[in-house]
């Protein structure tokens, strides 16, 4: 044992400095087919490194709550995320997601397409959820036409 090295984390996931914080969500759900009537959204979400190999996304809102895992597979050569709510039992299909930057925004897709995207100030997080037409889990190269609106917001940071 003396003799392991683990591996060195991967300088990608430095890119996604920008969530670290304790953020206040204020958006809305749209009105849609598979999910019903639209509603507010409050609560509150937060970012922080596990340790540097992964970071903990939180979570407590309208739609639940939970937690969410986050690293950097060099194989895919991406990020990738596992998360947990109280929405339902963990499945592979329904609770993974694949992400990459694209600019300054972070993509992840799933079952939803959530695309996070900070101010230039750092003090708010404007944020789009689209869900899969199909409601299964779909890939980074999923064409527009396959997701639905569903809902948007914005953080705002509340801790220095």
């Amino acid at each position: 044992m003396a003799d392991y090295q683990p591996p060195k984390p991967s300088p990608e996931l430095k890119k996604l400095n920008f969530l670290v914080g304790k953020w206040k969500l204020a958006g809305t759900m749209k009105e849609t087919a598979q999910f019903g009537p639209g509603m507010e959204l409050e609560g509150w979400h937060s970012w922080e490194w596990f340790n540097e190999y992964f970071m903990v996304h939180r979570w407590k809102q309208e739609l639940g709550e939970g937690i969410e895992y986050i690293g950097w597979e060099e194989a895919r050569n991406s990020f990738y995320s596992h998360y947990f709510d109280n929405n339902g039992p963990y499945d592979e299909d329904g609770s993974t997601y694949e992400g990459e930057m694209r600019g300054k925004n972070y993509v992840i897709c799933g079952p939803a397409r959530i695309t996070y995207t900070p101010s230039d100030d750092g003090k708010t997080l404007h944020f789009t959820s689209e869900g899969a037409k199909s409601m299964r889990r779909q890939g980074l190269d999923a064409p527009d036409s396959e997701w639905f609106d569903w809902m948007e917001g914005t953080f705002t940071k509340t801790d220095a």
